[in-house]
């Protein structure tokens, strides 16, 4: 059975035990476990498993594609898997978010990895890039596409504005 011997201070109540200082006390191994890195305590009689015995990986922890073209399409799989109505699941520039990607992927991916996937899909044109953002049902346009927009309509080229 482990023994828990406290250091400091003189007395210490703590998880149902009154410890005293330099006092060895039989404690439960679970007990043991925990107070293995508490400052304040000395544990004896604990086998700590070693950390090579352990898994390096879960069991059912899907692993990362070493080549891109299945990387690319496992990211752009799991973009049309995302929630379009949870602006969570997106940036402000209306790509997907890393961390939503890497929930369904169960793996790590870069924003970069993400930025070339989905380059990809624009290129071959299943996604208009020119067309702007809706929010809403309002088309959002920036400041600079009013502008030019103004500028072009020769029905208020000489208008005043008031």
């Amino acid at each position: 059975m482990p023994t828990v011997t406290l250091l400091k201070p003189m007395r210490l109540n703590t998880r149902g035990i009154i410890f005293e200082r330099g006092v060895p006390t039989d404690v439960s191994a679970s007990l043991a476990r925990e107070l293995l890195n508490d400052p304040r305590f000395k544990v004896e009689g604990v086998i700590i498993p070693d950390d090579d015995d352990r898994p390096s990986t879960p069991p059912n922890a899907k692993v990362k594609p070493t080549d891109t073209a299945t990387l690319y399409a496992e990211i752009r799989a799991a973009a049309d898997q995302l929630d379009i109505e949870n602006e969570e699941n997106f940036t402000a520039s209306g790509k997907p978010q890393v961390t939503a990607l890497e929930k369904i992927l169960g793996y790590d991916i870069t924003a970069a990895e993400r930025d070339a996937a989905m380059a990809e899909v624009l290129r071959r044109g299943k996604v208009d890039a020119e067309e702007p953002a809706k929010k809403g049902g309002v088309r959002i346009i920036s400041k600079n596409q009013a502008a030019d927009k103004e500028a072009k309509d020769p029905t208020t080229s000489e208008a005043v504005q008031v």
